[in-house]
């Protein structure tokens, strides 16, 4: 660290231009909701990971613009019932079920959630005179939005979903990064992911509406040219 502050003058705004960046982290699904007709589930999830690459080019005015492209997992963790409308009937009259979670059943569950996005996003890099430089921004793209879910009761595996859509994102984005040499810079940066609702099949063939957000910490590596 120390090497890199005495050298915060002689490359202060030298990695303009453009560049990849490589990224990984810690992916922190949000507590979704999924609206049937008949039945609403709340699907909490385990901390994930989040991988991707970037291409971009930065502006000496402090702009810099770039395409991702991201993968972001996390393994489901619990399932609780919100709402249930007679989707059981008649074995079990209608809102009896609301408030019972895969725990309290005591079954196994396994499954995912997964998200490849495509983004497109601009940046604002604060020029700090040293080598540190912070930044702010964010984008817009696609979202292929993917969940598969299952549990294990008396020896029966049941599927819960397994589908997948393609839908509207937006992300929003704050960091700091690093130049270590005159082409090569470290960044850390918090990224929150959000997208429109996607439309999936559940194991019974009905449809249901599932939202997606997560909050992101990515560690990246800088390469330009």
């Amino acid at each position: 660290m120390g090497t890199i502050a005495g050298t915060a003058a002689g490359q202060a705004q030298s990695l303009d231009g453009l560049y990849t960046e490589l990224q990984g982290g810690a992916s922190f699904h949000n507590d979704s909701n999924n609206e049937g007709i008949l039945l609403d589930i709340e699907a909490q999830s385990k901390a994930g990971y989040a991988v991707g690459g970037t291409v971009g080019n930065k502006f000496e005015n402090g702009l810099r613009f770039d395409f991702g492209i991201h993968y972001r997992s996390n393994e489901l963790d619990n399932l609780e019932i919100t709402a249930d409308r007679g989707y059981f009937a008649p074995v079990f009259p209608a809102g009896t079920l609301t408030g019972v979670d895969t725990d309290a059943l005591g079954v196994d569950l396994d499954g995912k959630v997964t998200a490849l996005t495509f983004m497109g996003n601009a940046y604002y890099d604060i020029d700090t005179g040293s080598a540190f430089t912070p930044f702010f921004g964010g984008g817009v793209g696609l979202a292929r939005l993917r969940q598969d879910a299952s549990f294990t009761a008396l020896g029966i595996e049941i599927d819960v979903v397994d589908d997948s859509d393609s839908v509207l994102a937006y992300q929003g984005s704050a960091g700091v990064a690093v130049d270590v040499t005159e082409s090569i810079g470290l960044s850390l940066s918090y990224q929150y992911l959000g997208t429109a609702e996607s439309e999936l099949v559940d194991g019974a063939g009905d449809p249901f509406d599932s939202e997606y957000s997560s909050h992101n910490v990515m560690f990246g590596i800088r390469f330009t040219n």
